[in-house]
């Protein structure tokens, strides 16, 4: 066997152990079904996902808070918590429109909770990222990518 089909075979059964591991992981969780379904509904959602860098994985049970920022202070519009992948759908299609938004990411309570940090209270408390909607046809996704001592986001796809 050379090493291009050696190659082929191991990343076909990461891939499919990576299935595996969503379906188990998920088999609590909200069905987001209407994310696949673009027959049914376009995608126009708005979702986030965290990753912690400190272990080099998702950020798993993380509570995220999405508030619109027409005015002062902001209205809370949604609250969830990240699922075992680090990811949060947050808008339905159809319900995103034009407009400022903020997220916020309770992220001192994730890394207290899994022992990332010892100072106390943690550097980070809550991470908040504002940014805006211009185009409510397009999907929008504000992935997340923390530390306990730092963090950087951009818009994703």
């Amino acid at each position: 066997m050379d090493a291009n089909a050696t190659f082929q075979g191991a990343a076909t059964r990461r891939f499919e152990l990576e299935l595996t591991r969503r379906e188990t992981a998920t088999h609590s969780q909200p069905s987001y079904s209407w994310l696949s379904d673009t027959r049914t509904y376009p995608v126009t959602a708005l979702s986030t996902h965290v990753l912690d860098l400190s272990i080099g994985r998702p950020g798993a049970d993380i509570g995220v808070r999405l508030h619109s920022r027409a005015s002062d202070p902001p209205d809370l519009i949604f609250e969830t918590r990240t699922d075992a992948d680090g990811r949060a759908r947050l808008i339905a299609p159809g319900e995103l429109k034009p407009g400022r938004y903020r997220l916020a990411f309770d992220i001192g309570a994730y890394f207290t909770r899994t022992g990332a940090t010892a100072e106390d209270p943690p550097f980070l408390d809550v991470v908040m990222i504002d940014f805006t909607v211009t185009d409510a046809a397009r999907h929008h996704h504000v992935p997340l990518l923390v530390s306990p001592f730092g963090y950087s986001t951009y818009r994703g796809s």
